[in-house]
């Protein structure tokens, strides 16, 4: 029997699963087995950044039974907006909250970067961004209303005397930035960088957004934002990456003035996190095991871009020896839209660039791999070895409008 078959009456099983699960008889499931839905089940997922080890099951498992032991009645009650005061002190000593920073929880990083939104009243001001920057800001942006300029780049992340530029000319209200292993361009923003940066927010009296969700893959990543400005940065860290999107977690550091505003935003949003997943990463960050599942998950992404550096060999990618994606430049030849779009046909999911790109920034150039989705490197290397036999020679299949 070939691979492709036994792949197929896999999905297949898996289908009818679930919908004997969703009330459906099994007599009725075949109804379920479209193309669309066993193609669904048999893509390659290259477009998601949420790496998982194959222990973490085990590792929450054991958690889960801990934090069951633990709950009481104060537990179920309505928590703290920032959160509890014990969860807040061990996030603080674990992220090394500085003197005068606040550490508050949220439920997500995305549910953050919300929140950082709300408090700051963003809706119908002005953010300065990367020419490149994470979608989901994006869309936050756009639904919101916030207007969003971009900023040029070097390699070394945001000019500081573009950005002084922008400030003069119009009214900003705040910086949003990626400085350690950028999404989507992998770049880590060097100190003297961040530092030159600093001083023209501050001149310029403008807040820091300062979202560092792979801060946890770089092993010696330079000082935060929120260290050397730590009065006008807002500081996102999440767990959803560095342990599992499961666990519903992130923390926000935040100066005093901002501090108020901020549990406000909360409080409208979520009523505060989840006491149980706190109580859960509580644990987990207290002894010590998301350190070691950071470790864990340093080495797999080490793998992993041995794997992408020995199939993407020859073409123009940056990445960085830890990180779980990459930035791949294509051909002139290649439009970034078109390879996702004929990709995908072939079975393979990634992100093109223009997910990422500013307002008035072309992003048909390059396109996003994440190598963190797929648990099997066989899948990986194949969902990497069509990237690479399209961008090599493209055709019109790929080819740019």
């Amino acid at each position: 029997m070939t691979t492709g078959l036994q792949d197929q009456l896999v999905a297949l099983r898996l289908v009818r699963r679930h919908a004997i699960l969703a009330g459906q008889s099994s007599h009725d499931a075949p109804v379920f087995f479209s193309s669309d839905n066993i193609k669904l089940i048999l893509m390659i997922d290259l477009r998601h950044n949420y790496p998982v080890l194959d222990t973490q099951a085990t590792i929450l498992h054991h958690y889960m039974q801990r934090t069951a032991d633990a709950v009481d009645q104060p537990l179920l009650a309505l928590p703290p907006w920032h959160g509890a005061s014990k969860d807040c002190i061990i996030a603080a000593h674990w992220l090394k909250a500085t003197a005068g920073q606040k550490t508050l929880l949220c439920s997500s990083g995305n549910h953050a970067v919300l929140i950082i939104a709300l408090a700051l009243k963003l809706p119908g001001k002005t953010v300065v961004i990367e020419d490149f920057t994470y979608s989901a800001f994006k869309m936050l942006a756009a639904m919101l209303g916030i207007r969003l300029i971009p900023c040029p780049t070097d390699e070394h992340g945001i000019i500081p005397d573009a950005l002084a530029e922008l400030c003069r000319r119009h009214t900003v209200a705040a910086l949003f930035v990626q400085p350690t292993i950028h999404n989507p361009t992998c770049l880590t923003m060097p100190l003297d960088r961040r530092q030159q940066l600093v001083e023209v927010a501050g001149s310029h009296d403008i807040a820091i957004i300062e979202d560092d969700a792979y801060r946890f893959l770089h092993e010696s990543p330079p000082a935060r934002f929120a260290d050397l400005a730590p009065s006008h940065t807002l500081h996102i860290a999440s767990l959803s990456k560095a342990f599992s999107p499961a666990l519903k977690v992130s923390y926000l550091l935040v100066a005093e003035q901002f501090h108020q505003c901020v549990e406000e935003a909360i409080r409208l949003t979520s009523s505060g996190t989840s006491s149980v997943l706190a109580c859960l990463a509580s644990m987990m960050i207290e002894d010590g095991t998301i350190d070691e599942v950071i470790r864990l998950k340093r080495w797999e992404a080490g793998r992993r871009q041995a794997v992408m550096r020995d199939v993407l060999n020859g073409l123009n990618w940056q990445s960085h020896p830890t990180s779980f994606h990459v930035w791949l430049r294509l051909p002139q030849s290649c439009s970034a839209d078109a390879v996702r779009d004929v990709l995908g046909k072939d079975g393979v999911d990634i992100s093109s660039g223009n997910e990422f790109s500013a307002p008035g920034v072309d992003g048909n150039g390059a396109i996003r791999i994440s190598l963190g989705a797929e648990s099997k490197l066989e899948r990986l290397t194949a969902g990497l070895s069509a990237i690479r036999n399209l961008v090599s020679a493209p055709g019109a299949r790929a080819a740019s409008a």
